[in-house]
């Protein structure tokens, strides 16, 4: 054998052929095909994690508030009837907290104009509706991004996306809201609704159920009217703006399937808690801990978890 013919036979013996390439493509592709969902689970575990950590520091920041001030916040601060303008307008819990969340600054920086509202005359609008009267915008520190309200798994835009409503259109959105149980008889319920059910401020020695068995903030990252956007702010227009309902028609997850922006107005309750978690979404208690509710929770227990004193015991392991 000639040399040439020699080195030719060694190049033809170490080079691939076109079927060896194509199984080697294939078998690269099977290892993708069983590796990418073990990393889209590690990634969705971490984005979990992240928005639990944020529900602590939320409800830590009420703990924190009701220890300075011996009550815990109101709701949302909207007028107390609804002959009264401003019933469905007022800053809401999650602006009480904001000096319990290194957020001193723009409390101070909204706290200005909600003075200029309540020390108004008699018929003075809510603070959101007054601002827009005024000056034809919203409260620009209401569209703060804080990204201890998003949950990372959330496709909420960062601020409402609703230019048909212009007094909404660009505040701040959020994926958590304040818990105001089965009939306004929860954590967090807006001025009018705690006056005529129960005394305007309370305690947590008003919550004698346990404030560990008791939910105070939990994720509702949706909206199902197109008017209704989450937000951190407050109560724009109606309260599902920043409280959510456990009562039996508003179950976890609102029933939506599939889970998508575009779905939303499917779903049977603007009132429910929502997440972007599967099968289920976490829930922040008044003693600090956060735990994960499954969207099949049997809904007596469900709404025993939301109510602050119905005397009827349920804990966070009652699921069937």
């Amino acid at each position: 054998m000639s040399r040439n013919s020699r080195a030719w036979s060694i190049y033809r013996s170490s080079a691939f052929t076109l079927v060896e390439l194509l199984v080697v493509i294939a078998i690269i592709g099977v290892l993708i095909g069983l590796l990418l969902p073990a990393v889209q689970m590690a990634r969705e575990a971490a984005r979990r994690i992240s928005c639990q950590n944020n529900l602590k520091q939320l409800v830590l920041g009420t703990i924190n508030y009701s220890e300075s001030y011996r009550r815990l916040p109101i709701g949302a601060k909207t007028a107390l009837t609804r002959s009264q303008m401003g019933w469905n307008d007022g800053y809401g819990w999650g602006v009480a907290i904001l000096p319990f969340m290194e957020q001193e600054a723009l409390f101070y920086a909204l706290r200005e104009p909600f003075l200029l509202h309540a020390n108004g005359p008699q018929g003075t609008p809510g603070v959101f509706e007054m601002t827009f009267q005024q000056t034809g915008k919203i409260l620009p520190d209401g569209a703060t991004h804080l990204s201890v309200f998003r949950c990372p798994s959330s496709p909420l835009g960062k601020t409402v996306d609703n230019p048909a409503i212009p007094r909404q259109h660009g505040y701040a959105t959020s994926d958590y809201k304040g818990c105001s149980g089965t009939d306004d008889d929860g954590v967090f319920v807006k001025a009018g609704d705690e006056f005529r059910r129960r005394p305007l401020w309370i305690t947590t020695a008003s919550v004698r159920d346990g404030l560990s068995n008791t939910i105070a903030i939990g994720e509702s990252a949706y909206y199902k009217r197109i008017e209704v956007w989450p937000v951190w702010v407050g109560v724009i227009l109606d309260d599902e703006s920043c409280l959510f309902k456990t009562e039996e028609k508003a179950t976890i997850n609102a029933k939506l399937k599939p889970k998508t922006l575009a779905n939303m107005s499917n779903a049977v309750s603007d009132d429910s808690a929502f997440s972007w978690h599967e099968p289920g979404a976490n829930f922040a208690s008044l003693d600090g801990s956060v735990h994960f509710l499954s969207e099949t929770i049997d809904p007596v227990v469900y709404g025993r978890l939301g109510s602050i004193a119905d005397g009827l015991f349920a804990d966070w392991n009652s699921e069937p």
